[in-house]
């Protein structure tokens, strides 16, 4: 049997209307939040977002944590790929194994999370610069 929700009391922002106890059929229903969204759903404005990013230890994330309504995004940060999601999930990228990839032209010293780009000793110019290093 379909029910129409906006009937009941569970017609508030970011929450659903589920099927009663023990999911038997006719023996009413309950309210609770979307997924990403805590509170009382029996209020207009009862369900409010979860900030995942400010309860780690329940939405793991070792990389950059962004909240977004109903969930978060993780990633890893810049100079970096992988799961940020597992414990050192979040590898170094090598720029110098593609320099040209990172606009390195000149003696490339990767680092964790970055690299640095110089002229070779006894020339100058701008090493980021194909053709710009000069004797």
């Amino acid at each position: 049997m379909f029910l129409d929700t906006d009937d009941f009391a569970c017609s508030g922002i970011n929450s659903v209307c589920l099927d009663g106890p023990y999911n038997i059929a006719d023996r009413g229903y309950r309210c609770g939040c979307d997924d990403g969204y805590h509170g009382n759903p029996y209020l207009p404005e009862g369900c409010q977002d979860i900030d995942e990013c400010s309860h780690r230890d329940l939405y793991p994330c070792y990389g950059d944590c962004k909240n977004t309504p109903g969930g978060f995004i993780c990633l890893c940060p810049t100079g970096y790929y992988g799961n940020a999601s597992a414990p050192n999930g979040c590898k170094d990228i090598n720029e110098c194994d593609n320099q040209e990839a990172h606009s390195c032209y000149g003696i490339c010293q990767n680092s964790p999370g970055t690299f640095k780009c110089q002229c070779p000793d006894g020339t100058y110019g701008d090493p980021s610069t194909k053709g710009d290093v000069l004797q």
